[in-house]
């Protein structure tokens, strides 16, 4: 009667372990997937970001000229008053609020590369970190199989020396 028991209990565990694997394998081909997804992911905002500097750069050298430009013309007193006759001095005050315009998109500029910069360094860690957990995952699967063909292998050898 020992034996019976001892038997249910090996099938049951052999059972388990056979039911585990296959949840694990169907679970890490989910991951992988995810996984693939998330690195995509990764992938494209890096190449946002790349463009986001570039374009970053560019707003930053037109304000640059634009200043420069400004400044020159706002020491010759000859273009301010040619500015204040046919113009009524709208230019300069035109050319103060694209600067001002141009300061505050650059500004906005640089906090939005900057937290696009946070989210693809806590991207990639969270990655690194599933794939952790990907790897540890495809361990216990091993486990599992091994553990399943042990159980089976026993059972097999009480069936045959049942006596």
């Amino acid at each position: 009667m020992g034996k019976f028991w001892v038997q249910l209990s090996l099938l049951v565990l052999a059972v388990t372990a056979v039911a585990s694997l296959a949840f694990l394998s169907v679970k890490i081909h989910y991951w992988e997937k995810q996984l693939a997804s998330a690195q995509s992911k990764i992938e494209k905002g890096q190449q946002r970001l790349v463009r986001g500097k570039q374009r970053l750069k560019n707003g930053k050298q037109e304000l640059s000229e634009g200043r420069a430009e400004y400044d020159e013309a706002e020491d010759s007193m000859f273009l301010e008053l040619i500015d204040d006759v046919f113009d009524g001095g709208d230019g300069f005050a035109t050319a103060r609020e694209e600067i001002a315009d141009g300061e505050k998109k650059i500004a906005g500029g640089q906090k939005k590369l900057a937290a696009g910069k946070r989210q693809l360094t806590a991207g990639r860690h969270r990655i690194d970190r599933e794939s952790g957990y990907l790897t540890w995952a495809r361990g216990v699967r091993m486990g599992c199989a091994v553990l399943a063909a042990i159980l089976i292998v026993l059972l097999i050898f009480l069936r045959i020396f049942k006596k």
